[in-house]
């Protein structure tokens, strides 16, 4: 399929838990190494850094992403919206050098296990009728036997449903993951204006990914399981094939 395309890899230096998160070391390579290398080893046309960072952008350049601008501390908190950075960085495209891409990638540095398989995988994916293509992963605990407080009580969260005793009659269940996140630019542009969200969950196609290749790096506890993932013989590097999780 010929169309332009673009990965942006959102990395501000701020991070709630981890400090420095994205360039934290992970088996001796900064965080953000993984998807820098995934990408820009893909088909993916452009790789940019978008960054509120001097340090993070000069290590990503080193690595081989672009980084053409800073990105504006406004747009760089906690509160931040993956729609906001998108749209600035699809705005600095088109005013400084008029280049517009058809199919736009938000590849997290939280997700060290994707690898360019994964990505031109997301690429073929896209077809004519699909606005998105998302990584999904069965759950493994699931939500008919989960409860929510209420008060000082508990309750089920999921209640007036007759429940199977045995896991084997449970229907099967998928939630999202960061590590693939595709939408067509049309879609993207018909919900700026609402701040949406970049994924439209109505019309996407799923990537089935392993609980392995699912690993997002939010905590402590987070990094320890990712290197110990990258220490055993689970991991896959670029030279291997991928297999994908079966829905």
């Amino acid at each position: 399929m010929n169309f332009k395309t673009l990965g942006i890899i959102p990395a501000r230096i701020g991070s709630s838990e981890v400090k420095k998160k994205n360039i934290r070391l992970l088996k001796g390579k900064p965080l953000i190494y993984y998807t820098i290398n995934a990408a820009i080893n893909s088909n993916l046309d452009r790789v940019i850094v978008s960054t509120d960072s001097i340090e993070i952008a000069n290590i990503a350049r080193t690595l081989g992403a672009e980084v053409p601008f800073l990105r504006p501390k406004f747009l760089s908190g906690n509160t931040s919206k993956a729609i906001d950075v998108v749209n600035h960085t699809l705005n600095w495209l088109k005013i400084e050098n008029n280049w517009v891409p058809e199919l736009v990638g938000y590849l997290q540095p939280t997700s060290p296990m994707r690898t360019k398989i994964h990505i031109n995988k997301a690429i073929s994916m896209i077809g004519d009728k699909y606005d998105s293509v998302l990584s999904v992963t069965k759950v493994k605990e699931h939500p008919f036997f989960m409860f929510k407080k209420n008060g000082d009580n508990i309750e089920e969260f999921i209640a007036d449903i007759k429940k199977p005793e045995r896991r084997q009659e449970l229907p099967n269940l998928y939630y999202s993951n960061p590590l693939i996140m595709f939408s067509r630019n049309t879609y993207i542009q018909k919900i700026i204006r609402d701040r949406g969200i970049i994924i439209n969950y109505k019309n996407f196609n799923p990537l089935y990914i392993n609980e392995y290749e699912a690993v997002d790096i939010n905590t402590e506890q987070d990094f320890s399981f990712a290197q110990s993932i990258m220490q055993s013989s689970t991991i896959l590097d670029d030279k291997s094939q991928m297999k994908f999780a079966t829905g």
